[in-house]
């Protein structure tokens, strides 16, 4: 079943569109339990959005800011003098 205001398809159980909100009508006009295909109406005014990839620059970026958190934390946690200075002040 498709919404008859943005042509999102949903269950055919929902009384309300997740996508915009619109009151699905839940009557049928047949008898069959079995529910036929509709296709989605055709809104020229309704406007599809789609998401830009990430940039690769942010992702190489992304990338060395994890694994220089991680050689940081490393260095401090397996580093001899560390554990030597917090072991002389305890």
């Amino acid at each position: 079943m498709f919404c008859s205001r943005c042509g999102t398809q949903v269950e055919a159980n929902y009384k309300y569109c997740p996508n915009c909100g619109a009151s699905l009508n839940t009557t049928t006009t047949s008898s069959s339990p079995i529910e036929t295909p509709q296709t989605p109406p055709n809104n020229t005014d309704s406007q599809v959005v789609k998401k830009k990839p990430m940039p690769f620059w942010l992702k190489l970026a992304s990338l060395l800011a994890v694994l220089a958190l991680i050689g940081v934390t490393a260095g401090i946690l397996f580093t001899e003098s560390w554990v030597d200075v917090v072991d002389h002040q305890l």
